[in-house]
């Protein structure tokens, strides 16, 4: 009797091995094998690559400090966690992103923090976890908490003007040409150069003080030409000086209400926006230019609103929208500040670039767009002693109220 019952259990053990081995060969059955993550590769870490930050020990007193990382071909995401533990395993913050950089938009508590970030790649998946990098948030922090760009778009308003001023601020931006010292200094120098160089056009010469077209004198576009380099510096020296006068004239509008001046100042920036952006201003020929008709444009606009008719206004939204679309392609698309976060041209356009986005947020459709792929990358990227010389005006004695950003010009102090 056991040798039978020995038997069958024999029997069915071999019925069960037989059975595993035919599943054995359907693909469901093939269970893959763990494979390891990918690690980060070596190049994303020299070169003009953005660096990892919080970096490893740092002490700093901006809550919440920024973070970024390099950005790594191919990838289309990262994950960021941030936590109390070395080795960030109890994470307290945990972000899943497109950008290789970003603020919290709240503080966080004082004291030690670890994080650590990997990215994804469609091919590889999730990749190894960076090192875990240390940072300290000193007691007697400066709250730096970030809004999210909707909130920030939100916070623009749709009110005008809004660049440097609005119509909460705009009674104490008024006072501060009053006030001794710089400022006034400042207001009164801006403000004697707009009188003297007044003009009204008369019956008699209706286009007296039309800013006419300027032409650009070469024969050739090769841009390594000295005939093409002179034309170019030509179109500097004869755009630079009108673009001053009209912006200038529209930011004493903007504090006095003075009606003659505000009608000069519509009147040229009208002038300008006729200009033809593929002729002699174009980018191909002057590509500073054309960047600086786009922004003091926009912020012409932005100050003269309550004077501009809808064609108007109309026509001056076309000119910016032409001119900013093309330094968008040009320098946004094709080099994104967070991947070139060391070309400095860049950074003046795209500083460029955020002014104008906010400028025209609610009047031009593409502003929007603009205004996501520029300032939040700005404000976590760009240097605090650069931000604080792209928050005001030049110095007096420049002879402009237009925003000085890193590297457009050498008197930015």
């Amino acid at each position: 009797m056991m040798g039978q019952a020995m038997k069958r259990k024999l029997a069915l053990t071999m019925a069960f091995v037989w059975v595993l081995g035919c599943f054995a060969s359907f693909p469901f059955a093939k269970l893959p094998e763990a494979s390891a993550a990918t690690a980060w590769p070596a190049s994303v870490f020299s070169g003009n690559n953005l660096p990892f930050r919080p970096a490893d020990g740092l002490v700093t007193t901006q809550n919440p400090p920024d973070f970024s990382w390099p950005a790594v071909p191919g990838s289309d995401q990262y994950q960021l966690q941030v936590g109390r533990g070395a080795s960030v395993a109890d994470a307290v913050y945990e972000q899943t992103l497109e950008d290789n950089f970003y603020n919290f938009p709240h503080i966080f508590d004082t004291g030690t923090w670890y994080w650590h970030v990997r990215y994804h790649s469609t091919a590889d998946g999730w990749s190894e976890w960076s090192d875990a990098r240390r940072f300290r948030i000193e007691e007697d922090y400066v709250p730096f908490p970030v809004p999210a760009v909707d909130q920030l778009i939100q916070n623009v308003g749709t009110a005008h003007p809004r660049i440097w001023t609005n119509a909460a601020t705009l009674d104490d931006f008024k006072a501060l040409g009053a006030s001794p010292g710089q400022s006034q200094d400042f207001y009164q120098k801006i403000n004697n150069s707009v009188i003297a160089n007044l003009c009204m056009p008369t019956t008699a010469e209706p286009n007296k003080c039309k800013f006419a077209e300027p032409v650009f004198n070469s024969t050739t576009e090769d841009r390594t030409a000295k005939e093409f380099i002179d034309a170019a510096s030509q179109i500097r020296r004869d755009i630079e000086p009108l673009l001053s006068k009209m912006l200038n004239a529209a930011f004493i509008y903007l504090l006095t209400g003075n009606a003659e001046v505000g009608q000069y100042a519509k009147a040229r920036l009208l002038d300008i926006s006729a200009w033809d952006p593929n002729g002699a201003s174009s980018y191909e020929h002057q590509d500073q230019m054309y960047r600086l008709i786009a922004l003091d444009g926009a912020m012409a606009y932005d100050w003269l609103y309550g004077i501009l008719s809808p064609s108007e206004k109309q026509t001056i939204l076309n000119m910016v929208n032409v001119r900013t679309s093309k330094l968008v392609t040009e320098l946004i698309d094709k080099y994104p500040i967070q991947t070139s976060p060391y070309n400095s041209h860049g950074w003046t356009a795209f500083g460029f670039i955020g002014v104008i986005a906010t400028a025209m947020l609610g009047d031009i459709d593409a502003a929007d767009d603009w205004f996501r792929k520029v300032v939040p990358a700005f404000i976590n990227i760009l240097p605090p002693t650069a931000a604080r010389m792209a928050a005001g005006p030049k110095a007096p004695g420049i002879g402009n109220i237009r925003p000085c950003y890193p590297s457009s010009s050498p008197t930015c102090s």
